[in-house]
């Protein structure tokens, strides 16, 4: 490489990448959610509030958040086979208290069990203190085993300072609850309740972007990097993560037929079985950026091919975000529904949803030469997901699919990157 190429080359990883995206996404969710801005939005994106509003559910909003602090989770976990001389068990716990967090931005648990523990013991508080108790103890653990890490001291900053963000929003919950806080507000600074619910929501974001960004410093040995990969795990550094993935999918399951609220619940509230797909397409998206740079960087003499397989990794990168966000909205908001003129029994329609999906799974996975061999069963497998819709009236059929359709994809696509060499 020459004197230019190399020049040419700092300055694009000197670009904080990783921090433009948080801009990105962040700040158009935030300012269309202003209050003073969001009164004078035009009356067609108005319209479509439901998809971008921060004081509802399973939108944008709600899975970039929990998005965020799913990354972190699995930044952690990742980390546990990274550093195998650190306590394992302290780091697992840690990433277990972050993801908890991620599936109850989805799942709004802690709304739900709030509401039991006013029902049972006249208090919101009684049910959710055991919790508390018992991950913060996690959560002290956790960071002390982080703390010890190459750089752990600067990444252990931002993750207390992410979790103290989290802390404040516990607190301004508290104050919203309370039947003289928002009168008082109101009448002393003349903040009403939409500008309360607004900021708690802008501070959530805020503290899982700590979050993560301390936990990328941890994977990173305390130094900061400029690509977007700074702060995606590499799926695989971790050993059997399809097991993972399938203890999740059983669990998804049982969620889905057992344990999922009534419908009257998932319309005010979040929904529970919303989180494992959309959680397993993150996961393949940040395989699929790790493999296109991978494959960009393959001597020519390991892969002819390099440069196509490379462009359908980068394609299959954004197929996959794409499927993150817009598993999250099924069967309440899907992606499209935010796009204005698009008429929504079109894009609720579950047989064109699975058969656009599955096209592209299936087409993506023979282009890269991984239906050879045991793999090819994932085919009749992945096209009998809707017959299950078609046959079962049960309604925790549709999410447990949408399940099975992440956890079969990622059967597929999940692979170490040299046996992806592509079909010649």
């Amino acid at each position: 490489m020459d004197i230019e190429n190399q020049a040419s080359v700092a300055r694009s990883d000197s670009r904080p990448w990783w921090a433009i995206t948080f801009v990105l996404v962040s700040l158009p969710l935030i300012l269309y959610n202003y209050p003073k801005i969001y009164s004078q939005l035009p009356e067609v994106w108005i319209h479509r509030r439901g998809s971008f509003r921060m004081i509802f559910e399973m939108n944008y909003p709600t899975w970039w958040t929990a998005i965020l602090l799913f990354a972190a989770a699995m930044l952690v976990y990742e980390l546990t086979y990274l550093r195998q001389h650190t306590s394992r068990w302290a780091l697992w716990g840690l990433a277990l208290v972050i993801a908890g967090l991620s599936y109850d931005e989805v799942g709004s648990i802690h709304e739900r069990v709030s509401l039991l523990s006013e029902q049972w013991f006249d208090s919101p508080w009684t049910a959710l203190t055991p919790f508390g108790i018992v991950g913060l103890a996690v959560l002290v653990f956790g960071l002390k085993a982080t703390s010890h890490l190459d750089g752990g001291r600067r990444a252990t900053a931002y993750i207390v300072a992410g979790f103290l963000t989290f802390a404040f929003v516990v607190l301004q919950e508290y104050l919203e609850h309370h039947p003289k806080y928002p009168k008082f507000v109101y009448k002393t600074f003349g903040v009403t309740n939409a500008w309360s619910r607004w900021f708690e929501e802008v501070t959530e974001i805020v503290g899982a972007m700590l979050i993560l960004i301390g936990t990328a410093l941890a994977r990173n040995r305390g130094q900061f990097s400029g690509r977007l990969g700074f702060v995606l795990t590499k799926p695989t550094n971790i050993p059997n993560l399809r097991t993972i993935l399938l203890v999740g999918l059983v669990i998804h399951c049982v969620i889905a037929f057992f344990f999922l609220p009534d419908a009257r619940e998932l319309t005010v509230r979040g929904n529970p079985a919303g989180w494992y797909p959309s959680a397993v397409f993150f996961l393949l998206f940040a395989h699929a950026y790790w493999q296109h740079h991978s494959q960009k960087k393959a001597p020519d003499a390991v892969n002819i091919d390099k440069t196509r397989l490379s462009s359908v990794w980068l394609v299959l990168s954004v197929f996959f975000i794409l499927c993150s966000i817009g598993f999250l909205h099924n069967y309440g908001h899907v992606i499209a529904d935010a796009i204005p003129g698009i008429r929504k029994p079109f894009y609720f329609n579950l047989l064109v949803i699975y058969f656009s999906v599955l096209a592209s799974v299936i087409g993506m996975a023979f282009w890269l030469g991984l239906l050879s061999g045991r793999r090819f069963v994932y085919v009749p497998l992945l096209l009998s997901v809707p017959l299950m819709e078609l046959f079962f009236t049960d309604r925790g059929v549709p999410f447990a699919a949408s399940g099975i359709v992440s956890y079969l994809t990622a059967c597929l696509f999940l692979t170490p990157c040299r046996q992806t060499t592509g079909r010649r």
